[in-house]
């Protein structure tokens, strides 16, 4: 036997102020939080890919001297 579901007179308007649920207000944000998160914040250095490519660009110039310097005359 099917159980009777009791049916709103009037239909429901979601809109309607009275219908609303208020729920009381949250504690304020702090709006620096949201602003470092959404740019990833973190100390203010290079990053370690960034390190190794300069590393790497400074060792190549180094042996790029050090071959110039230690060639013989006769070479080109």
């Amino acid at each position: 036997m099917p159980i009777p579901v009791p049916v709103p007179k009037t239909p429901v308007n979601p809109l309607n102020p009275k219908n609303l649920l208020t729920l009381p207000p949250t504690r304020p944000r702090n709006p620096l939080v949201a602003a470092a998160l959404l740019r990833k914040a973190g100390a203010h250095q290079p990053s370690r890919g960034a390190v190794r490519a300069a590393e790497r660009r400074s060792l190549r110039a180094e042996l790029l001297e050090q071959t110039r310097r230690h060639r013989p005359a006769g070479d080109p």
